[in-house]
């Protein structure tokens, strides 16, 4: 089972280094979710906007790009973009 997805502003404030001072549970005011699931969210948020992978393990603090695709599923519109991507060039007639 997927775990819910969590806000983005949520999921962004609390991967902000001064939020991740070594406690494995977030703030109250992330309804006491842990910290892994917010990051995990985070992660999820910004594959979704094409944020490159790069940008993605610098802003979670991840050493392997392996760990962070865990995190970054691409949807089917995105399936879709890029399929198109390969179709047949159109004709201008």
């Amino acid at each position: 089972m997927t775990p819910a997805r969590i806000p983005a502003g949520a999921a962004w404030a609390t991967t902000a280094p001064e939020s991740c001072s070594g406690s494995t549970t977030a703030t109250a005011a992330s309804g006491g979710l842990e910290l892994h699931q917010l990051r995990h969210s985070a992660a999820t948020h910004l594959g979704d906007q094409k944020v490159p992978l790069q940008l993605i393990m610098a802003k979670t603090r991840h050493k392997s790009p392996r760990t962070v695709m865990r995190y970054v599923k691409p949807g089917d519109e995105a399936v879709a973009e890029v399929t198109s991507l390969l179709g047949p060039p159109r004709r201008s007639h």
